[in-house]
């Protein structure tokens, strides 16, 4: 069967010399397209340790492994898949590829597939030392995450509103008279700081032509109290103004 975009799939499966950024909604075979891609590149005599493909999560990654593997064992049976049909329509499946391909399949694990975290992590690996990091560093999920944020907050809010705490210090200031209140806004103001790490407060308004008409007020006030009778309160206030 011919799709619409057949041409455009037939490109992504063949043009293996071009960077394509690939466009679609969910569910349209991205990742077919993905593993189809992969498989040519083998069958085109690239080394599986040259390639890397990278996903967003484990699931998807352990997915785009298995279809890549599918994908190469139907090939060397030359039982092509319907979704790399587009890329044969034109030129068939050749031996030198059949044959690459059987060459590759042994060695599909030293192929880089995974999460894009799990790929920035084996470079840091590598360079621990330039990095400044411990090799044996892993990657925390989603729960791990979760319960490290919380021991951090715990320790603070300890630090910061426990008996060793400094009185002069804002945290504890605000939370003197309702210390419930006070944590409760605290854990609210931590966790969207975690939910949006790129926000940051609006700009502080600009009070310089306040301030200038500000001195110029108290001048214009000085100019005219030093020409009346006024009493040594407003005198002294003045002085306070100026000062």
């Amino acid at each position: 069967m011919i799709t619409r975009d057949d041409p455009q799939r037939a490109r992504a499966l063949t043009a293996l010399d071009q960077t394509l950024l690939v466009e679609a909604s969910a569910g349209t075979g991205k990742t077919s397209l993905l593993a189809g891609r992969v498989a040519m590149l083998l069958a085109d005599r690239k080394q599986p340790s040259s390639i890397a493909a990278i996903t967003f999560t484990e699931r998807a990654a352990a997915e785009l492994r298995q279809r890549v593997e599918s994908f190469c064992d139907r090939l060397i049976a030359r039982n092509i898949p319907p979704d790399l049909s587009p890329a044969f329509r034109e030129n068939p499946l050749t031996d030198a590829q059949v044959a690459a391909l059987g060459s590759a399949r042994a060695q599909l694990g030293e192929m880089t597939t995974g999460t894009i975290h799990a790929f920035c992590l084996g470079i840091l690996q590598s360079y621990a030392i330039e990095a400044r990091i411990d090799p044996g560093a892993s990657v925390m999920d989603a729960e791990q995450t979760t319960l490290a944020f919380e021991s951090v907050l715990t320790a603070w809010l300890s630090e910061s509103l426990g008996e060793d705490a400094d009185p002069a210090d804002p945290i504890a200031i605000m939370a003197a008279e309702n210390p419930t209140r006070a944590v409760k806004l605290l854990r609210s103001l931590a966790e969207f700081r975690r939910s949006h790490p790129d926000a940051r407060p609006r700009p502080a308004p600009s009070y310089s032509d306040a301030a200038h008409d500000f001195v110029d007020g108290v001048t214009e006030f000085r100019r005219w109290i030093s020409g009346q009778s006024a009493p040594d309160s407003a005198v002294a206030d003045l002085v306070e103004l100026e000062a």
